[in-house]
């Protein structure tokens, strides 16, 4: 599944909660030994959870993440948030066992061999307290439906197998800054008991949010690997976006350029891996341009980083810094040839920025490296 499809997921909802909710939006907050995607503090507040997840299949991993925030103390409500939320409500209305079968083989009905045996229990009881029974009653997993709510963002795209989804509305609709469609409370959430505060630090994921609102594009967007020892096929850089153009196959066909932007809080700079990140994003060979973003604050560090780089084409990466809010450009970048705008294979591509995601409404691809 596309990295991709998560983050415009969360981005829509931030948006959501911070302008129309006017909540204060925290990401990937630390919460017993896991990270909650966004904390929202409401005007009064209240610190809402909420878990998202892009096209998910029926997973007790899920219902047992849940579990962890729901018991966690350091919140007063908790959301499940997804495109697709229809099996989480009829596991939570399930009195009679029926939704079990599809969370023990943790797929869709649509995406089965038709000779699968959804192993219906025979005992008539909630299909919660059946996969209490499976994964161990320890987990309480029962509470789940009591206090958890529900929240359905629409995104224009379907699941089309385990792995691939299918755009259903064009390119430009996807990049969209903006809702589209405002997100829909399914299933309100009920109060839990509050006995400890969140702790909130810089994250990555605010500055690439903030980036996404500037720019539009692609959160988490997909490149190919360079190096075919890595054992990976696929790199995600925080974001890709498009100048004059709405896909990498356009830019391929006309002026139009493909942009990498790398993000990187004063610990990812401090990290040592940042260098060959850019060098990998340089090789693949599919941007036009390549920035690296970091905090007004480190920009001088930043600058360093990028001075000291000795790799081909590392002398024109460009610089960009973010100030409450306030992106500016400290260097701008030189551009490179881009040479592909798909990676994979002719029967299954991956395009830039998209992914494993099947564009029925993109003429291409027309240039295709193989990984």
């Amino acid at each position: 599944m596309p990295s991709w499809v998560e983050a415009k997921i969360r981005n829509r909802l931030w948006i959501w909660l911070q302008d129309e909710l006017e909540y204060d939006v925290y990401p990937e907050v630390d919460i017993k030994k896991g990270q909650i995607d966004l904390v929202g503090e409401t005007p009064k507040g209240q610190n809402i959870g909420f878990e998202i997840k892009g096209c998910p299949n029926p997973d007790p991993n899920i219902l047992k993440q849940l579990r962890r925030y729901e018991k966690s103390g350091r919140l007063d409500k908790l959301y499940f948030v997804s495109n697709r939320t229809q099996f989480l409500e009829q596991l939570f209305e399930d009195t009679s066992g029926e939704a079990f079968g599809l969370w023990k083989l943790g797929m869709f009905p649509e995406l089965m061999d038709f000779n699968m045996d959804l192993d219906t229990p025979k005992e008539k009881k909630p299909a919660l307290q059946h996969i209490e029974d499976w994964v161990g009653n320890d987990w309480q997993l029962s509470s789940l439906a009591n206090s958890v709510g529900i929240i359905q963002v629409p995104i224009g795209l379907e699941r089309e197998d385990e792995r691939r989804v299918t755009l259903t509305e064009g390119c430009e609709s996807i990049l969209q800054p903006h809702i589209i469609e405002s997100p829909e409370i399914i299933r309100e959430a009920k109060e839990l008991t509050r006995t400890d505060p969140i702790q909130n630090s810089s994250k990555e994921e605010r500055l690439q949010f903030q980036l996404w609102r500037e720019f539009g594009g692609i959160p988490e967007g997909s490149l190919p690997h360079p190096d075919e020892g890595s054992g990976r096929n696929t790199l995600n850089i925080d974001l890709i976006t498009f100048r004059d153009a709405v896909s990498p196959t356009e830019t391929l066909k006309s002026e139009g350029e493909t942009i990498g932007v790398e993000v990187k809080t004063e610990t990812g700079l401090k990290s040592g891996r940042v260098g060959q990140q850019l060098r990998n994003y340089i090789e693949s060979e599919c941007l036009t341009r390549l920035y690296l973003c970091a905090p007004k604050s480190n920009a001088r560090t930043a600058k360093n980083i990028i001075s000291r780089l000795e790799f081909k084409g590392s002398s024109k990466i460009g610089l960009l810094t973010v100030e409450r809010g306030e992106i500016s450009k400290e260097i701008e970048a030189g551009k490179f040839n881009q040479k592909f705008d798909a990676f994979g294979s002719e029967d299954y591509p991956n395009y830039v920025g998209f992914g494993n995601a099947y564009m029925p409404k993109n003429e291409g691809p027309l240039s295709l490296r193989s990984v």
